[in-house]
Formats: structure tokens, C-alpha cells, sequence
């Protein structure tokens, strides 16, 4: 007789008339039927069962009844890459921006700080035995102003002299609205840029309605669109992400068929609005969970159609991991207030929610870069091992405990989730993106 004890960490779904038995951390995805699920409660209730029959050797063979090993690493603190949010100006004045761009007198990155974060980087990766590293420049504001200009040519130059002097490849990656992308020189973006990721939120209407341009014409839509041309008829690599708010969650699938017109990508991200930043002014709301992922659904299945992928962050498909991102004390983002935060959206350092995303500053009187162990160490902890209320959750290895400041925000705890209606968007996608898997 063979001992068996089901893996901690497998899964049972339903599906229709039959089961899925899901194992995240060995890529298991297998149907099974209900006679199954009675051997498996049997074993599990410590009933005894005949373990010579065939369907025991099968389950032993996918894993069923093995200790699960967690496939995580945790290192130390050493970014190879680095991206700066140059200020907060901004040309657009969008109703649900989470850091309110363009509303107050900005701060901006000098030069010689961002010189000393490459330095960082290249150093890190050097000591790593790494071959590459990393820039990007993001918000805050718009990054690709025209008032940007000299800080992000600067930092280009800079980046290139400093890898080519220690045989480094490097990529810069730049967030963009498309809106005044064209002030730049063509040729330099074809050069220097390896991929932009452009904020667009579906048609015309849509698009000027949730992002308008500042100033009297509020058109956003147009220059964003001959942003995408340019790119297109360049092969300049790039992505389109988009936010859904109550206002364009019903129109989700019509947002996926407009993009298919206007791009040749394969795939597009969708994100529901969480409200923060300037909803609090402009009062506009993120979509109720039930309809983003009925219009999810409808949206997936015109995807699938089009042959294309909709990608959103709290159900990565096929990903296994215990940090849902490198907010989780990794990733090193350069605020225009020359503090280091390892959250986009922890970008104001006069909200108390941005606080534990704050590791760190720039010494100017050191002209170094300082950085709080302690925060980095509780940040590297907040793993979804870690949080007992994702513990028996089956896509806790895919949103890996979900977004840390939105959890932080909804609960006052990193390690809590509870009550978070992303959770519901969460099992309900990921359990979508699991059953295309087997179909």
C-alpha cells in the first residue's frame, strides 16, 4: 500500500460536468471526472482505497500527491534597472490621473542624480555578472514632453557611455500619452528608444472624454493615433494600455475591434480604474467588478476572434510567482522629488499611502543615493506565502497577493487583501485564462 498525501498546494475547479485539477507550481492542468473527486476526498479523509488501480499511478505521475516545492528566489536589494518619472507636467488632464499630472509646480530629476542611479545599475550588474541594464522613463507626468527633452537626452547619452565603457547592452522603454511625441526628432526615438507602451482608451469619444488634452483643445485622440501610425510605419516596438472605468466598461469589446484597426498588435492591456489621485475631484468611478468581467468575457471572446490576447495584471496568464510585481522591494523608480519608490503610483511624497513604497532619497550633500533597509526588507517580505488571506486561493501564485498599493489602500495592511473587489476580477479571469489552457 503506497502513502499518499494530496499536494498542499492542488487546486479542484469546476468545469461543467467535470473538474479541473489545477497544480500552478508544476503548470498542471488536466480534467478530470467526478469519480476522481470522490478518490481524492477519500485519500484526503484518510479513507482506505485500492492504490494499485491506474488512476492513482496517473495522478501520482501529475503531481497530485507530491510536497510542493515554491520555485522563488529572494534576493538582495540590486537593481540592474532604473526609470525615472523626469516631473510632473503633463499635456493631458485625464479624470482619473493617480498622481494628479500637470496640477502643481513640478520638481524635476537634475541630471547629475540620474547619473549616479545608472551608476547604481550598471555597478549592480556588473557585480551580478549581468550583460544588460535597463532604463525608462514614465509618470508622474508625461515623460516625453518637449520640457523633458534635455534630461531624457542627457540620460541616453549617459546611458550609452556608461555601458559601452563596461561592454553593457542596455534597452530604454518610455511610457507615453502620444500626444506631443512628434516634437521629438523621428530619427532620434527610432534610435534611442527600444519600446514605448502607449496610454490610449479606445475610440475617439472615449479617449477625449476620460483623457483630455489640457487646454482648449481637448483633443487627445488624434496626435495619439498619428503616434501609433509613426510606430507602426517604423516597426518601432510598442504596447497600448488602456483603463476601463464605469463610463467604458460597457463598451469593452467595441475598445478591443477599434484597436484591431488602428494597430497590428497581438495583444492589449486592460486595466479597471482604481479611484484615487484626481477622481477625487472629477468623481469619476472605476467600473463595478461584476461588469468588467462580464464585459471581460465578451471582450475575450471578440479577442480570440481578431486573434488577439487581452492581457490584465491581477490574472497573468501562464505566470507563477510570489510578488505580484517588483513593488514588492525590487524595482528602483526615480521620483521627480529625487526619492526612490518602488510604486509608480507612491510617486507624491505628501501622501501617507506612498509611504512604505518610499525607500529611499538622493543626498545632495553625499551626492548618493540612500536607501532604508528596513523598508526594503518588509517590501521583500510581502510575498503571497505570506498573506493568509490569499492562502487557499487558486490564483494566489498568478495575482501573487494582487497590487500592493491597492491592497494597502483598500485594507491599511500589505498583507491583507481581504474584501478587495480586484479579488473577485482576479478568480473570475484567472479561472477564464486557466480553462483556454486545456481547451
Amino acid at each position: 500500500m503506497k502513502s499518499l498525501k494530496i499536494n498542499s498546494e492542488l487546486f479542484i475547479l469546476n468545469h461543467g460536468e467535470n473538474y479541473i485539477l489545477y497544480l500552478p507550481l508544476k503548470s498542471v492542468i488536466v480534467i478530470v471526472n467526478e469519480d476522481t473527486i470522490k478518490l481524492l476526498n477519500a485519500i484526503s479523509e484518510g479513507k482506505n482505497i485500492d492504490s494499485e488501480m491506474e488512476i492513482v499511478d496517473k495522478l501520482i505521475d501529475l503531481g497530485v500527491f507530491e510536497e510542493p516545492i515554491l520555485p522563488f528566489d529572494n534576493e538582495i536589494f540590486k537593481p540592474t534597472d532604473v526609470t525615472f518619472l523626469p516631473s510632473f507636467s503633463c499635456n493631458l488632464e485625464c479624470l482619473y490621473c493617480y498622481s494628479e499630472g500637470g496640477e502643481f509646480i513640478t520638481s524635476k530629476i537634475p541630471l547629475k542624480t540620474a547619473k549616479k542611479a545608472i551608476d547604481i545599475i550598471i555597478k549592480n550588474a556588473i557585480e551580478l555578472n549581468r550583460t544588460e541594464i535597463t532604463v525608462g522613463f514614465h509618470g508622474g507626468g508625461e515623460p516625453m514632453m518637449v520640457s523633458n527633452m534635455p534630461f531624457i537626452e542627457g540620460v541616453i547619452k549617459y546611458t550609452e557611455e556608461k555601458s559601452k565603457e563596461n561592454n553593457l547592452k542596455y534597452t530604454i522603454n518610455a511610457v507615453t500619452n502620444g500626444v506631443d511625441i512628434d516634437k521629438f526628432d523621428p530619427k532620434w526615438i527610432k534610435e534611442k528608444i527600444t519600446r514605448f507602451n502607449v496610454s490610449l482608451d479606445g475610440p475617439i469619444d472615449i479617449q477625449n472624454h476620460q483623457r483630455p488634452r489640457r487646454g482648449k483643445n481637448k483633443d487627445s485622440y488624434t496626435p495619439a493615433i498619428e503616434t501609433i501610425k509613426f510606430f507602426e510605419k517604423n516597426n518601432i516596438d510598442y504596447g497600448i494600455r488602456t483603463t476601463i472605468t464605469q463610463y467604458s466598461v460597457n463598451r469593452m469589446s467595441e475598445i478591443v475591434e477599434h484597436f484591431t484597426k488602428i494597430s497590428s498588435l497581438k495583444s492589449f492591456h486592460f486595466e479597471p480604474l482604481f479611484e484615487c489621485g484626481r477622481c477625487k475631484t472629477s468623481k469619476f468611478t472605476a467600473p463595478p467588478y461584476d461588469e468588467f468581467i462580464d464585459n471581460f468575457k465578451k471582450a475575450n471572446e471578440i479577442a480570440k476572434k481578431l486573434n488577439v490576447t487581452l492581457n490584465y495584471s491581477g490574472a497573468s496568464d501562464g505566470r507563477i510567482s510570489d510578488k505580484f510585481c517588483g513593488g514588492a522591494g525590487e524595482n528602483f523608480f526615480v521620483t521627480p522629488d529625487s526619492f526612490v519608490s518602488t510604486c509608480l503610483e507612491a510617486c507624491r511624497t505628501n501622501e501617507k499611502e506612498s509611504k512604505p513604497f518610499l525607500i529611499g532619497s538622493f543626498n545632495k550633500e553625499l551626492n548618493e543615493f540612500e536607501f532604508d533597509q528596513e523598508k526594503i526588507n518588509i517590501l521583500k517580505s510581502r510575498k503571497v506565502t505570506n498573506m493568509k488571506s490569499c492562502a487557499d486561493c487558486f490564483c494566489k501564485y498568478s495575482c501573487a497577493g494582487d497590487c500592493l498599493i491597492k491592497v494597502f489602500k483598500n485594507t491599511g495592511d500589505l498583507f491583507d487583501s481581504t474584501n478587495s473587489e480586484r479579488c473577485n476580477i482576479n478568480t473570475a479571469i484567472t479561472e477564464l485564462k486557466i480553462k483556454e489552457r486545456i481547451c
